[in-house]
């Protein structure tokens, strides 16, 4: 007697899937702006020490805090305080002006960018800065005393951003490399699928 064997056509579940490529496409996408969210994490700019420094107008001693160092290109605020008046600080006036570097720079007028102090308490005075260009700027002050308004000036400079690492250049370069690679190749293989179409059932 003879056993005639006879092979059962594959069901769905045994059939291999393949996954969809809009999904992939997403998938890739999503993962390049992963590794790019977490490069550009890496390589920001570490925040540096609180910043401080002192000057005086007439008998006025006068302190300049920040929560970091002024740079170039970032907005920063600046808290004016002073030891010496015991709270009764008064300021009409600030203005900060970058120092000329050259004499054209001198005789067409350095950038002057004034501020609005805001007091917050008594003696104490905090004024957003714009974002400057880096440089030696001077902060012109005008303070209420005893004897009258008194003008004077306290040095600021305002560091430039530090370079990008090597390393962020590079790895920037590679993964987007990789995704022109990748959407070359998916360019490539639809336009192989265009032109081979499925052949057709035999049992038809």
């Amino acid at each position: 007697m003879e056993e005639t064997m006879c092979s059962s056509p594959k069901t769905a579940e045994e059939a291999p899937t393949m996954v969809d490529p809009q999904l992939r496409h997403v998938f890739v996408v999503l993962a390049y702006l992963c590794l790019l969210m977490l490069s550009l994490r890496q390589a920001a700019p570490r925040a540096s020490a609180a910043f401080a420094q002192q000057g005086q107008v007439g008998d006025t001693l006068l302190r300049l805090t920040a929560g970091s160092a002024p740079r170039a290109r970032q907005r920063f605020t600046l808290t004016i305080t002073s030891p010496s008046s015991g709270g009764k600080l008064q300021l009409l006036g600030v203005v900060l002006i970058l120092a000329p570097v050259s004499q054209r720079e001198a005789a067409s007028g350095a950038p002057r960018v004034p501020l609005a102090p805001r007091r917050e308490a008594p003696g104490i005075y905090e004024m957003p800065v714009m974002p400057l260009q880096a440089g030696l700027w001077s902060l012109h002050l005008v303070v209420q005393e005893e004897r009258g308004a008194l003008g004077g000036l306290i040095p600021l400079r305002v560091e430039e951003l530090p370079p990008l690492p090597t390393w962020f250049v590079w790895r920037m370069g590679l993964l987007t490399l990789a995704l022109l690679v990748y959407a070359t190749w998916e360019h490539n293989r639809r336009g192989d699928l265009d032109a081979f179409p499925p052949a057709l059932d035999r049992n038809n």
